[in-house]
């Protein structure tokens, strides 16, 4: 008998070493990670005390955005993410001209840092993208939101994809929203569907004696996807190697400098004489539509910080520069 039971606890010991150090799929060890990280604060536990790494301060400086234990609720979108490694770094890549303004912008204001990850959840920070609804930039504002939020629209210049304009609106709709509400969840759910929808959503709650948090409410799918995205990024961003996430290096200092440009120069020929790559002059400048033509009034241009004297050197020389 004692032989028996010696031979199945080996068996047992064997089948479960097995398991344990068997391989996984990313996708399950995604699941595996959210799982485990499903009871934990969120902060940044791995990365870090790098000043000079963007990344850094950013999870370093993240808020508590709800109470009570919700990673949960949310662990669909951390897998989602884990298991495809690939898109959060393709999220990074892009968010990397505009990624230290958008987060001095958002200390300025002195609002969580997850907000930074906004224009993520609306064009994984693509800055010239235009959703089929007509809604243009890194945050995604309509014609009528932009004029709400004072941002300018003339002929050559969509200033809803501009970097400073935009960012500026942005956060300022966000703060609205968070004023009304009370709730940076429910901020951004009305940043996705309207302020009109989350209040629908409450006094609807409120009629059955339901509790109205982000959480419990009769929001509409895409804007509870839309929220849970943002909060996954920012959990993942505080454990990246759990989920073999290779971070870009961004440094922790201005990307661009703006140069105030005269109206009578066109932003092709300013870009030109500044000897900057135009993909480069584009990616700074979504806003800009026309590039042939003078825009009737003096306009700003975002150039490479590291080649600001140059090129105010270069455009002085042709008076090109404004006061």
């Amino acid at each position: 008998m004692l032989k028996i039971t010696s031979k199945f606890t080996l068996l047992i010991t064997a089948f479960f070493l097995t398991y344990l150090y068997a391989p996984q799929s990313s996708a399950n060890y995604a699941h595996t990670i959210a799982l485990k990280i499903k009871s934990e604060p969120l902060r940044a536990t791995e990365i870090c005390s790098d000043q000079n790494d963007l990344l850094c301060e950013i999870s370093s400086d993240f808020q508590p955005l709800y109470t009570g234990n919700h990673i949960a609720d949310y662990q669909k979108e951390i897998r989602s993410y884990g298991s495809n490694p690939a898109e959060m770094e393709f999220i990074l890549i892009n968010s990397k001209p505009y990624l230290y303004y958008v987060f001095q912008k958002v200390k300025e204001y002195h609002l969580p840092a997850q907000l930074v990850f906004v224009p993520a959840a609306e064009t994984n920070y693509q800055a010239h993208s235009i959703s089929s609804a007509g809604a243009a930039g890194l945050w995604q504002f309509m014609p009528a939101t932009a004029h709400e939020f004072n941002i300018h629209m003339r002929p050559g210049y969509d200033g809803r994809s501009d970097i400073l304009q935009s960012t500026d609106a942005g956060l300022h709709h966000l703060m609205a929203s968070y004023k009304r509400f009370g709730n940076w969840l429910l901020a951004m759910a009305a940043y996705n569907c309207g302020d009109g929808r989350v209040d629908e959503a409450i006094r609807y709650n409120l009629a059955r004696h339901r509790p109205t948090d982000f959480w419990s409410l009769p929001l509409p799918h895409q804007t509870k996807v839309y929220v849970r995205n943002i909060l996954a990024i920012s959990a993942i961003m505080t454990r990246p190697s759990k989920f073999g996430i290779k971070l870009p290096d961004i440094p922790n200092r201005p990307y661009f400098s703006k140069i105030q440009i005269k109206q009578n120069i066109t932003p092709s020929n300013a870009g030109f004489i500044a000897g900057i790559n135009f993909n480069d002059m584009k990616k700074l400048n979504p806003a800009i539509t026309d590039w042939q033509n003078t825009l009737n009034t003096d306009y700003t241009l975002l150039v490479p910080q590291s080649k600001k004297e140059e090129v105010l050197d270069r455009l002085s020389s042709i008076d090109a520069v404004a006061a």
